[in-house]
């Protein structure tokens, strides 16, 4: 069935390519804020919703929401068109992390991850080692840490949950956490990425 082998005994095998063709991170055109993440066969939405992949193929996905079937077919490879109208864009995998931390251990250890390193509220700075929009693993003190990326939360395998800062949030304390220097090149960063997203959804918007 489509890119699945459904046995007699239950056992479903599911073609890796499928898997890869849509995993990912994905925004609403015209809504970036908006953001899905599909691994395997769920879709994780931004409110914490869980939709269920029922059928797929290397260019076709359908899920079932209130009670109404929708299928989702990819133009190319990073535009996932919806029979509804709506449209994703995959994005680039560090646009999962990238942003403002607070730590659950202590609200005011705030962090600041860009898309190659984290800046500690100390004014130290470590070097994410890998990634990809479902993880990151930095090495602290000669050991391997990894932390997995669930929308809103990093959930370090030591214990410690970060949680994101909306771009919104004001805090006086955080206005120390970077000296003048990277403070800059934070926001040039920032301003980069912003600008690079919204012509690309303005491009494909205007499609």
């Amino acid at each position: 069935e489509g890119a699945r082998l459904v046995w007699g005994d239950g056992d479903t095998w599911t073609l890796e390519a499928s898997v890869d063709a849509f995993d990912g991170l994905w925004a609403h055109v015209g809504r970036s804020h908006l953001r899905e993440g599909v691994r395997g066969d769920t879709i994780h939405g931004p409110d914490g919703t869980e939709i269920h992949i029922d059928f797929r193929s290397l260019t076709e996905i359908k899920i079932r929401f209130s009670d109404v079937v929708h299928t989702a077919k990819l133009q190319g490879k990073d535009e996932l068109l919806w029979d509804d109208g709506d449209r994703w864009c995959r994005l680039p995998p560090h646009e999962a992390f990238e942003g403002r931390w607070r730590s659950d251990g202590n609200a005011r250890q705030v962090y600041i991850v860009t898309a190659d390193e984290i800046y500690c509220p100390n004014g130290t700075h470590v070097r994410i080692d890998a990634a990809s929009w479902d993880f990151l693993a930095v090495n602290l003190r000669g050991k391997q840490s990894r932390a997995s990326v669930r929308m809103d939360e990093l959930v370090w395998d030591h214990g410690e949950v970060w949680q994101r800062i909306s771009p919104d949030a004001a805090d006086a304390n955080e206005d120390d956490i970077l000296d003048g220097s990277d403070q800059a090149l934070w926001i040039a960063q920032v301003r980069s990425i912003s600008c690079d997203r919204e012509g690309l959804m303005a491009e494909m918007g205007a499609k």
